[in-house]
């Protein structure tokens, strides 16, 4: 996570990886998410695993979304928690990450008219 295409592919990985959970997916392996090198390939990630996201989410019963799962995380080691705890981990992690890749943006001269605002920048999506 040296560069910010490094933190993006990071975000989308994550979401990838823990929907792949909620989903009751094989995961995918890290060597597998960071062969990305393009920014098309980096963007294609994260739309990928924000579609299957959302449909997991539109289909999830309560049933399902207070299911506990364990599993063992890269970081922090083994883990256990109800899908819905986890679908509200990706959104906060994202959230945190992309707030990291503002600041750094902002501290190296890359400003949007009103900084504070993601809405009122340039960016397309």
């Amino acid at each position: 996570m040296a560069t910010i295409g490094g933190v993006v592919n990071h975000i989308f990985g994550v979401e990838l990886r823990y929907t792949q959970r909620l989903r009751d997916e094989p995961v995918s392996e890290w060597d597998e998410l960071i062969v990305h090198t393009s920014i098309e390939d980096v963007f294609a990630l994260g739309d990928n695993a924000r579609a299957s996201l959302v449909d997991f989410l539109s289909n999830a019963s309560e049933k399902e979304l207070d299911r506990e799962l364990t599993f063992k995380t890269l970081t922090a080691g083994m883990v256990t928690a109800s899908k819905y705890k986890i679908a509200s981990n990706i959104f906060l992690h994202g959230i945190r990450h992309w707030g990291q890749i503002a600041t750094v943006l902002r501290q190296n001269g890359y400003s949007t008219q009103w900084p504070h605002d993601f809405l009122l920048s340039e960016l397309r999506m």
